[in-house]
């Protein structure tokens, strides 16, 4: 198995390994690519068994003027089902951090469902504490008319 930093190369098995993960029409192939090319705010591992495209994981390197230092936040997590619970989750995770530290990054959140009973073991064996929830919402169905402005009194 090799687990190692994904290049514009792996766009095809990145592309469908992410289809797998969030169904199809989230992305296309071309924005993977590009990504992959271009993107210096993302890292993305992957685990490749010969052929087979095992796994993958996402994270965005968060620069704010909140703090002081960037941080990384793994997003996405996925290894097929026929690959898991064999330690790829773990390779995948460590190879994040690995990268991350070698461009001096040392403070990670991790993005998953408190209900993975599985990821959670894995993250809790890999030191992470668990701190907070997300709260997700989707603005397509908001207007919002720019310059949005907040009347002070």
């Amino acid at each position: 198995m090799e687990v190692r930093r994904a290049t514009s190369a792996d766009a095809d098995g990145v592309y469908e390994l992410n289809n797998l993960f969030n169904g199809v029409g989230w992305t296309t192939l071309e924005r993977v690519q590009k990504s992959l090319e271009s993107n210096t705010d993302e890292i993305v591992i992957v685990a490749i068994d010969g052929d087979i495209y095992a796994g993958f994981c996402c994270c965005s390197i968060i620069r704010s003027v909140c703090y002081a230092e960037p941080y990384c936040e793994l997003t996405e997590i996925y290894i097929r089902e026929n690959y898991r619970r064999s330690g790829i989750g773990t390779a995948l995770t460590v190879g994040m951090e690995s990268i991350c530290k070698n461009l001096g990054i040392n403070h990670f959140h991790l993005a998953i469902d408190f209900d993975n009973i599985n990821s959670m073991r894995m993250c809790e064996k890999l030191g992470y504490k668990k701190t907070a929830h997300f709260l997700e919402k989707t603005t397509n169905d908001i207007w919002v008319t720019p310059p949005y402005k907040i009347n002070m009194v």
